[in-house]
């Protein structure tokens, strides 16, 4: 219940910023130039765009309308987002749109989003033949694989790249504070995962598909996709932070992706090191094993949300963006 309010409450302050920023816009430009010319340009793209994703997952004229109506509305509700965060935060807000730029400018992150929808699909038809079974878990696991080598590249140059080409100079003596760099450089990250996680709503209709075809008929449980997938943006926020506190301690951008695969290996290896340790019933063996990732990933896998498992992620993703914080004050010390 105390979920579903906090979701309520969430989703009526975004829909209150949407309204003020297309309001604020609208005043600043008019309603033609403000609103009307950039949704004429792009907004049909995204509601089509939307409208056949929807169109695939149920297979109906009134999923396609009600893709095509969602995507309208997403996308004037980000014309008052941009509005809003640039009235708002303007520094902080133009170093989010220096660095999302940054990732979807060039031509490489097209190319990691066609190999890591790729291989993703390919783990996905693998679980669907290996297992069996109509579920999503073998899947959300690989893609969790895909995160340990995905994640080292995507943010070994966030801060090293700055310090190698000198450009942190220029950006730690531009008006925006240390937390708000590193947070817009976290966020641009996210930004792009979950735009590579997009494309997977499509196993979920490949799913039913196949359920609805079977003999008997099979049900495919939405619940247990959803705990899926929001157990991958958890563990996204936790390795681009992570990625984020690595780059920031060097110049190397090989250095910070070597030092992102340790600390990854780390976490994921805990459990074993204390068992293989004899470890286990202690006090330290508790805590290592505590500590280790693939335990609380693996019950998102199987579609339960506890909230100790969100603690742990979100704590852990606080600290790493809080390291990555003082590494940056710490030039000022120097």
């Amino acid at each position: 219940m105390i979920g579903w309010i906090l979701l309520g409450l969430a989703g009526a302050g975004l829909a209150g910023t949407a309204v003020v920023g297309l309001a604020g816009r609208m005043k600043r430009a008019g309603f033609r130039k403000g609103v009307l010319a950039p949704a004429w340009k792009v907004g049909p793209w995204f509601a089509v765009g939307l409208g056949a994703l929807f169109f695939i997952v149920t297979w109906s004229l009134a999923g396609l309308l009600a893709g095509l109506a969602a995507g309208a509305l997403l996308f004037l509700a980000a014309l008052g987002w941009d509005e809003f965060s640039d009235r708002a935060c303007p520094a902080f807000y133009a170093c989010f749109r220096r660095e999302v730029y940054g990732f979807f400018a060039t031509p490489i992150p097209y190319f990691v989003l066609f190999l890591f929808t790729m291989m993703s699909g390919v783990f996905f038809w693998e679980g669907l033949d290996r297992s069996r079974l109509l579920t999503l878990r073998p899947s959300f696991g690989s893609i969790a694989f895909l995160g340990f080598f995905l994640f080292p590249l995507l943010t070994m140059g966030l801060l090293a790249r700055e310090r190698s080409e000198g450009t942190i100079e220029v950006l730690m003596t531009a008006p925006v504070s240390d937390s708000a760099v590193a947070v817009s450089k976290f966020l641009a990250t996210m930004t792009f995962y979950l735009a590579m996680l997009l494309p997977t709503a499509a196993y979920y209709a490949v799913m039913k598909h196949i359920g609805e075809h079977a003999a008997p008929p099979v049900s495919v449980d939405v619940g247990p996709v959803l705990t899926g997938l929001a157990g991958m943006i958890l563990m996204g926020a936790f390795f681009a932070a992570m990625g984020l506190m690595a780059s920031s301690f060097t110049s190397s951008q090989i250095l910070a992706a070597l030092l992102t695969w340790v600390l990854i290996v780390v976490f994921l290896i805990l459990g074993m090191v204390s068992r293989a340790l004899g470890f286990t019933g202690t006090t330290l063996g508790g805590v290592l094993e505590s500590i280790e990732t693939g335990h609380h990933l693996d019950q998102f896998l199987k579609g339960v949300i506890d909230p100790k498992e969100v603690i742990y992620f979100l704590s852990f993703t606080v600290f790493f963006l809080f390291i990555a914080v003082r590494s940056l004050e710490s030039r000022k010390w120097r």
